[in-house]
């Protein structure tokens, strides 16, 4: 009852409400008394939390699924929505305005960000069943991806301190280190360019150990 048997699409709709306080304070209470399930969750938890609206950092279907099958380039919503829910370009309309927008009318925007929360939670039941049958992949997820990514998020939202004179030390050390390694390195290659190159290698070998 939840997709459409012509297309075989979530059915979703889409209803205008004036963008005041009433909204945001339903929406935050709707968000903080119940689970947050998201795509990549840290990404929308800093834009809600960017226009004063608090979220928490519950479920993300892009580290579950990273968590069960451990590969990158493979994570994103339109390639696992293709995969698990065999959903072909539904991002057609919009994919051109990507970035931009506001470009499009609202009801095909609202239209194509509907659908993605809706593919969003079809997939979290998917990964969820997957999940509950790998107690390693639940381990790596709950004890590290999700964890970290609460981190990430309030580091990338709040930013983060930086030590000026530590790096510019350690901007230093570098420096001499790799000057040091390159000054080596074309007195190997010398040893090797002379005639005697070849009894020269075990000097290189020598020296190689001394690094």
């Amino acid at each position: 009852g939840h997709t459409d048997p012509e297309t075989g699409r979530p059915k979703v709709y889409i209803v205008r409400w004036p963008a005041d306080q009433t909204v945001v304070g339903w929406l935050e209470a709707t968000l903080t008394n119940n689970t947050v399930v998201a795509h990549n969750i840290k990404f929308d938890a800093q834009v809600l939390w960017a226009h004063g609206i608090s979220c928490g950092i519950d479920e993300d279907t892009m580290l579950m699924h990273y968590g069960l099958v451990n590969k990158v380039g493979r994570n994103g919503l339109k390639d696992m929505a293709a995969t698990y829910l065999y959903v072909g370009d539904y991002d057609a309309e919009v994919a051109k305005h990507i970035g931009r927008l506001e470009e499009l009318d609202f009801e095909t925007v609202a239209h194509y960000n509907a659908q993605d929360v809706a593919y969003t939670l079809l997939l979290y039941r998917q990964m969820v069943e997957r999940l509950s049958q790998d107690r390693s992949a639940q381990r790596v997820y709950y004890n590290l991806l999700m964890p970290a990514a609460i981190q990430l998020a309030r580091m990338e939202y709040l930013g983060v301190q930086i030590d000026t004179e530590a790096l510019e030390r350690l901007d230093q050390q570098l420096t001499a280190t790799v000057a040091r390694l390159e000054g080596q390195s074309a007195h190997m290659q010398t040893l090797l360019a002379d005639d005697n190159g070849y009894r020269n290698l075990q000097l290189i070998f020598i020296e190689f150990d001394k690094l």
